[in-house]
Order: C-alpha cells, then sequence, then structure tokens
C-alpha cells in the first residue's frame, strides 16, 4: 500500500500525460495530466476504453498504435498535434506506447507517456528561419574519420547542389580552389593545435559541380577533444558570400577606372579637405602649378594654388574659397586666378 501511495505521488507530479491500459483496453491508472488531455475527471476514465473517451478516429489511432507496440513487443513512439478539451490550447506530443508483460510472456496490458515536445518545435522553427534568413550552414566534422555532416537540402543556400559528394573533409577540400586552399588549409591546423577554443575562420571559393566557383564563408572550432588533446569533433557554420565578393570586386573595377580617369585627365582636378588643406591633386594639376608629385599633400590651397587675393579683381580669393568650403553646391561653378610655383 505505501509503494502504491508513493507511486500515486510521483504520477500525480509528473507534467506529463501518463496512464496504461488492460488486456481489455480499458484505463487502469492515469495521472492529473491525462485528464486533462482526455478532458474527463479520473473517476470517468479508469474502466473505460478509448472510445469511450475519445471520437470514433481518435480512439482508432490510438487502438492501432497499441496494436503495433503490442505485436512488435518493443516501445513505440509517435508524435501528434493534440488539442485539450479543458482550455482547447494545442500541443505537440510525443506519446511512447510500452508493451507490459508478465514474467510468463503474457500481456498484461499498454503503458503511455505522453511528452509536450511544443517548445522544442517552436524553438526549432525558429532557428530554421534565422538560419534560413542569414543563409547559414551548420556542419558537423569527425575529426577522427574526416566525416562531414551537415542538412544536405541547405547545399542550395551555398550556392550548390543538394545531390553534390561532399561528405567528407577530403571531398570538401578537393572542390576549393587551388589559389585559397593553402590558406584554408592554415588556418584550420592553427584552430586544431592550439588547447582552447580558437576559432578557425576563412574565405575562399569552393568549386560548383557544374564548374563555376562560389565564394563561402566558413567559422567553426573544436567542440569536442579526446583525453590526450586529441581534436575528436569541430562545429560550424558556412554561408554563401558570393554577392558580397561580386558586389566588391565591381566596387574595386570602379574605384581602379576612376583612378584610371583622374590620373589622365587633362583638366586640373584637387580634393580639399574641410579646412582648406589638399587631400588630392591629380598628376595634371601638380604638373601645372609646377609641383613635384605628391609635394602638394597636406598644403593649404590659399597662398600654395591659390592667391589670397586676386590680381586683376582685387577679389578676396580666401574668404571665396572659404565660401566654396562652407556650401560647396551653392558656388559650384565660378572661376577665379590661380598661381604656379614660380
Amino acid at each position: 500500500r505505501k509503494e502504491r501511495g508513493m507511486l500515486r505521488t510521483v504520477l500525480s507530479a509528473l507534467p506529463d500525460p501518463v496512464f496504461d491500459t488492460d488486456t481489455r483496453s480499458a484505463h487502469v491508472t492515469c495521472n492529473p495530466r491525462y485528464e486533462q488531455f482526455a478532458g474527463s475527471p479520473q473517476r470517468d476514465i479508469l474502466g473505460r476504453t478509448a472510445e469511450d473517451l475519445f471520437d470514433p478516429a481518435r480512439a482508432e489511432s490510438f487502438r492501432a498504435r497499441d496494436r503495433t507496440a503490442i505485436s512488435q513487443g518493443v516501445p513505440l513512439q509517435h508524435e501528434e498535434w493534440v488539442t485539450f478539451p479543458e482550455d482547447g490550447h494545442r500541443e505537440l506530443l510525443e506519446t511512447t506506447k510500452v508493451p507490459i508483460f508478465a514474467a510468463d510472456g503474457g500481456l498484461i496490458g499498454v503503458l503511455g507517456i505522453g511528452h509536450d515536445l511544443t517548445g522544442r518545435k517552436r524553438t526549432e522553427q525558429r532557428l530554421k528561419l534565422a538560419i534560413d534568413v542569414a543563409q547559414i550552414v551548420h556542419w558537423e566534422l569527425d575529426l577522427t574519420t574526416g566525416r562531414l555532416v551537415f542538412d544536405r537540402g541547405m547545399l542550395p543556400i551555398l550556392g550548390l547542389q543538394a545531390d553534390d559528394t561532399l561528405e567528407s573533409l577530403a571531398a570538401w577540400m578537393a572542390r576549393i580552389h587551388p589559389q585559397d586552399l593553402p590558406e584554408f588549409q592554415t588556418r584550420m591546423q592553427q584552430a586544431l593545435l592550439a588547447t582552447d577554443t580558437s576559432i578557425f575562420e576563412a574565405e575562399y571559393r569552393l568549386r560548383h559541380s557544374e564548374g563555376h566557383f562560389v565564394w563561402l564563408h566558413t567559422k567553426g572550432t573544436v567542440a569536442e577533444r579526446l583525453a590526450d588533446g586529441t581534436p575528436r569533433l569541430a562545429v560550424g557554420a558556412s554561408t554563401n558570400i558570393s554577392k558580397r565578393k561580386i558586389a566588391e570586386e565591381a566596387m574595386r573595377l570602379s574605384e581602379a577606372n576612376y583612378r584610371e580617369l583622374v590620373t589622365h585627365a587633362s583638366v586640373v582636378i584637387v580634393r580639399l579637405g574641410p579646412d582648406g588643406t589638399i587631400h588630392f591633386a591629380n598628376p595634371f594639376a601638380e604638373h601645372l602649378f609646377g609641383h613635384e608629385p605628391g609635394t602638394l599633400l597636406g598644403r593649404a590651397a590659399v597662398g600654395c594654388i591659390v592667391p589670397l587675393v586676386e590680381s586683376s579683381s582685387g577679389r578676396d580669393l580666401a574668404s571665396l574659397v572659404a565660401q566654396v568650403l562652407a556650401n560647396p553646391s551653392a558656388l559650384a561653378d565660378i572661376e577665379f586666378e590661380a598661381m604656379t610655383r614660380d
């Protein structure tokens, strides 16, 4: 009697629905959480079958899983969304059905335990959404076997194909661009040899199965080591940075074209800082004003290439330059006298 009392106390304290049925599928015991699941008090549950408590379709699904667990003689797990009659809220339950047998092998009944997976499921969904939005593929690398594990369905995020053969570190490294491979290997080796949780990080090109290359950014660390310190497991994430690299290359070419244009332009191009000092002067300007390359930089424009007072008109050019610096757009098209080194 004492043991039964302790058992009832334990069952009552459990946050998961727990019940068991006899060979006739009639309920023998259940805890308060199962009462909420069934939408009936214990006195109306004990001695009754699933057909007495639930609608025919639901009752049949319960009985079918009972029969499968009994015929296989092993615990049977099943996930399903259920609605609690008490307040109408829904939970994702993982229900385990365990056949109970006597010492002689005869069936005693079935034990059922439900576990709420709703919170975990929502966390997984949020994580998946975050991964999808961030375009990240998480991976695990078994450093003892070289086996690489990741969600193959996520490979298109990296600009690869879901059926690409990339199940090992060797296969992955075989796809890395020859120019990027040495740096990739060096950085990985440094992280593996470190005694702390050093981060391995690299940007590199990986060959697509169709022949072209995609840019990837990979970041990882050693997650587990053996007793002697040998790395056993590495984890990390990779993302496709091809768009960023294309944009950077386009910017580089644009800047190169701009520098080429400015360098060879047959007009004076000078850039002043807010204080009136010369920050840039193209070769044509340096030659026209009679200065050696680079010697104009950092000097005040007024008194160097612009006189304080215009000789032909008497205009105060120092004030004019100050006005231009204060409001460049208002004085975009003006003419004034300049001066050479001589």
